[in-house]
């Protein structure tokens, strides 16, 4: 496809990941939880998933959408920000960095709101030594 890579923006898959890691450890928090106190939970768990992989735009990039409004409310979904970040050392453009910091400050709360509802339901657990 004849795109040389730049170091520069090689830089920004690091803090994808970082945002990657911190969403997915609030999510796996949040469900693993979920999941042993509502046994039937495992069932809606395939609508969910399918319906946060529409909300990440990984088909379409994040400048399809021309209002603002619709700009910040998809970027809420902190995979929008990984999204963009791999998108953006790949095509060598900058990433906007609102989006970036919402998506960041989002996993971050993902992350605390899952340990903290993980704690809170702990007790519900069978096997606790």
């Amino acid at each position: 496809y004849k795109i040389h890579l730049s170091v520069g923006l090689l830089l920004y898959m690091p803090i994808a990941i970082v945002i990657c890691l911190f969403t997915a450890t609030g999510f796996g928090l949040w469900l693993a939880a979920l999941n042993v106190k509502y046994r039937d939970f495992r069932y809606a768990l395939p609508f969910l998933l399918q319906l946060l992989f529409f909300g990440t735009q990984v088909i379409y990039p994040y400048s399809v959408f021309k209002h603002s409004a619709w700009n910040y409310l998809f970027a809420f979904n902190p995979m929008n920000a990984v999204v963009e970040l791999f998108r953006s050392a790949l095509i060598r453009q900058q990433p906007d960095s609102t989006l970036i910091a919402i998506g960041l400050t989002t996993g971050i709360l993902i992350t605390l709101s899952g340990y903290l509802f993980f704690k809170k339901t702990e007790q519900y657990f069978a096997d606790l030594a």
